[in-house]
């Protein structure tokens, strides 16, 4: 879960003297710590216990047995790990095997790894038109980035607990660069340079055509929405033709991270102009892709914001805007170094921000300065590029997705049942996962661990025994109402116990991770000479196996969000928890579509069943 119950510190919505500032929190915030080795090994054998046969569950005891003997290979990487938690230049022990968990990741990020946030429509009834909606998008994203700069943020917290404010440094002018087996990460702020993004241009992506627009004056400030609206309006106004597949640089962008990597070199090396242009983009403060779709579904509109049209796009950003010609818009951001906790903020803020200015002055024909980014490319970069958007749409068509807006009820009534609306809607999950499938499946939620320094995310396994008791319950005819509504709350209660364990960071995936990279790291001078077979184990491969990938966030702003399946015989999960209605984007592979629309019939009647269920024994 992405921080779904964080909220602005009221006493800090400004930086003037003697007020609290954005990262004012950050030398106060407690380090990561790093579990005991034993409550680890008991915690991985208790969470997997239900997944695994009888077989697989006596070979992964015996390995965890073997890990955790006196003197062995776990003490010595426990060792290890403790000591790199407390170097100086380690602000979370975590962190570096976060970023290298997607950076080495050679896979395409669109659908694998990019996620998508819908924003809600800021007019009811008649929505804005495309250039109306990317100018608001616009405004309100560069004043958000202004009180990131000014420091005047207010600083999220957590049951009055001050979370951790560093991601806020990467959500604009960042990028992640292809480089060979391992990509690299450009922001603006790092330890070495803590200074604020100098950039003062965004891109505009229209028919495969790039354009930079400079959007600030040479002091810093932010040039009005009006100009930019007559800008954007010039650009969709040009008589451009889509250009032609061997031109869209950036459908590059959705390739396998080294074939991009190897493009990207040679791009260079053949004209010093592009370059410059690489920096253009990568440098800017987000980008905004004015498409010419127009959604006739929720489902469509999903698609468009998941994956879109890798010719009008460069996922590589951390901020993409994406609007469609009826207003339809969303973000698409890439997940390195931020999470949707994060970007909730933005969303949120963009939703309730008003324009500074009072009205649009259609009589003037003033502009910002803009052109447009033409690549010099040679023909092999052009057959490369013919490549990247062949495979795209391969992918794009093996991606099936479908919405469930669940209109019937929200976390209100869920709360008048006396239950945690998370721990209900996890459980109707796994309901419909076991109509569908017979068995309970692995099955990840993300926990936002942002209380701690450098925090991003612990991960919750939902499945336990007493859920799988609540499912087994729910399809025997013979079981009471009362049984029913016991075990449903019992596996709720016990999806809360595990939520809290996880926001403390004391889960089992990450020190998991931990251990492995100090073997990767340090294994051959502590004497292990082979990976321990902790990680080789049944249990292992099942946890990192999520067939069922599911994450929330906060809903402000929101309309819908998605991302796309991690496994290929799995579905991502993306659910917004509101107060009267639960919104659900469902993925998976074209192969699974099937079962993938059988999973959102079950899931619809699950919900109405619990709820008829609680209801019939208050």
């Amino acid at each position: 879960m992405d921080g779904s119950s964080t909220r602005h510190r009221p006493d800090c919505a400004n930086s003037s003297e003697g007020t609290m500032k954005t990262f004012d929190q950050q030398d106060s915030l407690p380090r990561l710590p790093v579990a005991e080795l034993k409550d680890t090994c008991d915690k991985f054998l208790d969470w997997m216990k239900p997944l695994l046969n009888e077989d697989e569950w006596e070979e992964t005891v015996f390995a965890v047995e073997n890990f955790t003997r006196k003197d062995g290979d776990g003490e010595k990487l426990q060792q290890a790990l403790l000591k790199w938690s407390g170097r100086e230049d380690v602000s979370n022990w975590l962190e570096p095997f976060w970023h290298s968990h997607y950076l080495n990741d050679r896979s395409p990020i669109v659908i694998n790894s990019n996620i998508f946030f819908m924003l809600m429509d800021k007019v009811s009834g008649n929505s804005m038109n495309q250039v109306e909606r990317a100018a608001d998008i616009i405004d309100g994203a560069l004043r958000f980035q202004e009180i990131i700069v000014e420091e005047s943020l207010p600083c999220d917290l957590e049951k009055d607990c001050p979370l951790c404010m560093s991601q806020f440094t990467r959500i604009f002018s960042t990028a992640r660069v292809p480089e060979m087996e391992k990509d690299r990460l450009r922001t603006p702020c790092c330890c070495e340079d803590p200074t604020p993004s100098k950039a003062d241009n965004i891109i505009i992506i229209r028919q495969g055509h790039i354009f930079t627009l400079k959007v600030m004056d040479e002091y810093g400030y932010v040039k009005s929405q009006g100009l930019i609206m007559r800008t954007l309006e010039k650009i969709l106004s040009s008589e451009l033709c889509p250009l032609p597949d061997e031109e869209c640089v950036g459908a590059l962008t959705s390739m396998n991270r080294d074939k991009w990597a190897e493009a990207r070199e040679k791009i260079i090396e053949y004209d010093s102009v592009n370059s410059s242009l690489l920096r253009e983009i990568e440098n800017a403060l987000f980008v905004v892709c004015l498409d010419d779709f127009v959604p006739s579904s929720r489902s469509e509109g999903s698609k468009a914001m998941l994956h879109g049209d890798a010719r009008n796009r460069w996922y590589d950003k951390s901020i993409e805007f994406i609007v469609c010609r009826d207003g339809t818009s969303a973000i698409n951001y890439e997940h390195t170094s931020i999470d949707g906790s994060s970007v909730v903020n933005l969303t949120g803020f963009i939703y309730d921000h008003k324009s500074l200015e009072d009205h649009y002055n259609e009589r003037s024909r003033e502009t910002l300065d803009y052109k447009e980014l033409k690549f010099v490319l040679s023909p092999e970069i052009k057959a490369t590029i013919n490549e990247a958007c062949i495979d795209f749409d391969a992918f794009a068509k093996d991606t099936s997705v479908r919405v469930l807006d669940f209109v019937h009820f929200g976390k209100d009534r869920i709360k008048t049942f006396n239950l945690s609306p998370d721990g209900f809607v996890q459980m109707g999950f796994q309901l419909a996962s076991y109509k569908l499938r017979g068995q309970p499946c692995t099955t990840y939620e993300p926990v936002a661990t942002r209380r701690f320094l450098h925090g991003r995310t612990e991960a919750m396994r939902p499945v336990t025994m007493e859920s799988i008791e609540f499912t087994r319950k729910m399809m025997d005819p013979v079981s009471s109402d009362e049984e029913k509504a016991d075990a449903l709350r019992a596996a709720v209660q016990r999806h809360v116990a595990r939520m809290k364990e996880c926001k403390g960071g004391r889960g089992v995936d990450r020190h998991l991770l931990g251990l492995k990279n100090m073997y990767y790291l340090f294994g051959e001078g502590l004497g292990i000479l082979r990976l321990p077979s902790i990680f080789k184990s049944s249990g292992y491969s099942k946890l990192c196996h999520n067939t069922l990938s599911t994450s929330t966030s906060g809903h402000a702003g929101l309309s819908l969000c998605g991302f796309g399946p991690v496994v290929n015989d799995g579905f991502g999960v993306r659910y917004l928890t509101k107060p009267d209605q639960l919104n659900i984007n469902l993925s998976s592979r074209a192969w699974m579509e099937e079962k993938l629309d059988k999973f959102a019939s079950y899931l619809e009647e699950s919900y109405l069943e619990m709820s008829a269920l609680m209801e019939r024994v208050k």
